[in-house]
């Protein structure tokens, strides 16, 4: 027996936690610190990000070199 299949004409939800294109960040006002011991690593992650938008990318190579940054960047 073969029944067949009919197409719902009722209206489909969108995800309301998927983005649309109308949602769309726009990260160039982000800048982010990026903290990796592995400089190939940084380096591949902040082209990533970059490549994503983001207006700016710093990197450290651990967690006291990027204390002193986060303090330097916050120095008015």
């Amino acid at each position: 027996m073969n029944k067949d299949k009919t197409e719902s004409t009722e209206p489909v939800e969108q995800d309301q936690t998927e983005p649309t294109d109308a949602d769309q960040l726009d990260l160039g006002d982000f800048k982010v610190l990026l903290v990796e011991d592995f400089p190939f690593i940084a380096e591949l992650l902040a082209a990533c990000l970059r490549e994503m938008g983001v207006g700016e990318v710093v990197t450290a190579e651990n967690g006291v070199a990027a204390q002193h940054k986060i303090q330097s960047m916050n120095q008015f």
